[in-house]
């Protein structure tokens, strides 16, 4: 597929792919996070998605809240 074709596909696509970026961000890329603490079983999930959900979009935060759902959990 060259680039001409490409464009007319996009062009007469019903998805507009700037939508499309913006749902793929919005339900993958932002909750990130908290999808690591749920999976990893991260003590401190809970706290880990409200940080991300209310704080997430600062950037500094969500790569805060990133880094604590990577953390290792603690040992008992």
């Amino acid at each position: 597929m060259d680039a001409n074709s490409l464009n007319g596909f996009l062009a007469h696509s019903p998805v507009n792919p700037f939508a499309l970026f913006i749902l793929i961000f919005v339900f993958v890329i932002y909750p990130l996070p908290t999808y690591l603490a749920f999976f990893r079983g991260h003590p401190s999930k809970w706290q880990i998605g409200a940080l991300n959900i209310f704080l997430g979009y600062t950037f500094i935060f969500w790569v805060f809240a990133a880094v604590w759902a990577l953390a290792p959990r603690p040992t008992r």
